[in-house]
């Protein structure tokens, strides 16, 4: 799954449930029968892993094929692509390479988040705590260093399950989720690029996810929040690549800035 269109989307928040693609509907069908007959020519027992992979691409179609479909099919077929994925995942064990077993929980918590997007109250929050349970054990088999790529995707999606946690309990409860997305931007911010530099990306949801904290903490307690906020905005806007490309960044610099001195008391 690529993140790129996803995290231009993102910024700080889960995006809406894509609209159903009916123009794509045949091809992405088309490509999850091809993989049942993959799934079914192969043996669970005699041919494990391969097996495995097979269930894995089966449960990558079916996140694929229910971004063409209505909600109620969508939420049907991602919960089938979970559990194609969690079938993939029981036939591997601790020896088998860690990075594969990652790509097949990162698919597995993917499906509970776009299913999550669908859903609402307390189904929704399932799902979400399913997603951020993934992309948590997902960090837990690999690391930048090992995987980078696949650690920056959980990494990404981590952070907006836990986001979206948030948003869902409100004020209160939610506080210590948008802690948990903070500190998965961070990460990201920090170790997500091979030259060591700041991700842009990464910085600007770290500092949407601390704004959203300042403003719900109380009194001067906020203010620490305000600061790290303000840190990570700059540092997203000194990318070159990145800060440029977003005129808005300046107001919301000015605006946090306003924010501090509002509860400072300072003119």
């Amino acid at each position: 799954m690529a993140i790129g269109s996803f995290m231009k989307r993102l910024f700080g928040a889960p995006p809406a449930a894509p609209a159903p693609q009916a123009n794509n509907v045949p091809d992405a069908l088309a490509g999850v029968l091809a993989a049942r007959r993959a799934v079914d020519a192969l043996s669970r027992r005699n041919d494990r892993l391969d097996w495995a992979v097979a269930q894995q691409v089966l449960g990558s179609e079916l996140i694929a094929y229910a971004e063409t479909l209505p909600g109620p099919s969508a939420i049907v077929t991602l919960a089938e692509a979970g559990d194609a994925l969690a079938d993939a995942l029981a036939v591997t064990t601790a020896d088998d390479n860690a990075a594969f077993r990652a790509s097949i929980v990162n698919l597995r918590g993917l499906a509970a988040l776009r299913r999550a997007w669908r859903l609402e109250g307390d189904r929704k929050g399932e799902a979400l705590a399913a997603a951020a349970n993934d992309f948590t054990a997902v960090w837990e088999l690999v690391t930048p260093e090992t995987s980078r790529a696949l650690w920056v995707e959980a990494g990404f999606y981590r952070g907006a399950a836990f986001q979206g946690l948030a948003q869902l309990k409100g004020v209160g409860e939610g506080l210590g989720w948008l802690d948990e997305a903070a500190h998965s931007f961070d990460a990201i911010a920090g170790r997500g690029r091979e030259d060591g530099g700041v991700h842009p990306i990464a910085a600007y949801n770290r500092y949407v996810v601390l704004e959203e904290r300042a403003r719900h903490t109380p009194g001067n307690a906020a203010l620490p929040y305000y600061a790290e906020a303000r840190r990570s905005l700059a540092a997203a806007m000194a990318d070159p690549g990145f800060g440029p490309r977003q005129p808005d960044l300046p107001s919301r610099l000015a605006a946090l800035d306003a924010a501090m001195r509002g509860r400072t008391g300072d003119p």
